[in-house]
């Protein structure tokens, strides 16, 4: 299976205000440190399985002020088209705050946030996007491709595994 990111747009995620990258010419993302890589990276990992690149599930994705407070009432969206085996794939996330008026109350209160998703443009359940993310690329695998700590990482066990899946069994 050969899976290719073509396209990806970030709003209001971490660091990154307003974002589109065309991956189709073979784009390379680099620069500085401090200047948004590993955000980029982020918002890659988070529209695919709801982590950071560290594997960080619930990682802060909401926009900070300089002074380090959230900054409210933005939606944060990750939007990738994938070309899986020669098919594009859009992949959306939309993460926002829920706020409600409670009545007799002047000012609204903070009720949680609300993630909703679609897939070629049409939107679907947690369940349906997951599946639709799991037909794209296993999250171990992608880790395994994209991380090059990853390998060391794993305990001897499951690199031997991991080998063992490559390579086949040694013979003597």
């Amino acid at each position: 299976m050969r899976i290719e990111l073509q396209e990806i747009e970030i709003q209001n995620f971490k660091g990154i205000q307003s974002l589109v990258l065309n991956m189709a010419n073979g784009l390379c993302v680099r620069g500085d440190n401090g200047t948004g890589k590993t955000t980029v990276f982020d918002a890659v990992c988070w529209v695919l399985f709801d982590k950071d690149s560290k594997g960080t599930a619930n990682s802060q994705i909401k926009p900070v002020d300089k002074a380090g407070a959230e900054v409210h009432n933005l939606e944060s969206i990750v939007d990738a088209v994938f070309v899986v085996d020669g098919k594009p794939v859009r992949l959306r996330k939309s993460f926002q705050e829920k706020w409600t008026k409670k009545r007799g109350s002047a000012a609204k209160t903070h009720e949680g946030h609300t993630t909703t998703y679609s897939v070629d443009e049409v939107p679907v359940s947690l369940r349906e996007y997951k599946a639709a993310v799991a037909a794209i690329v296993e999250e171990s695998a992608f880790k395994l491709l994209t991380n090059p700590y990853e390998f060391a990482s794993l305990h001897w066990k499951d690199r031997r595994s991991v080998l063992m899946q490559l390579c086949g069994d040694v013979s003597v």
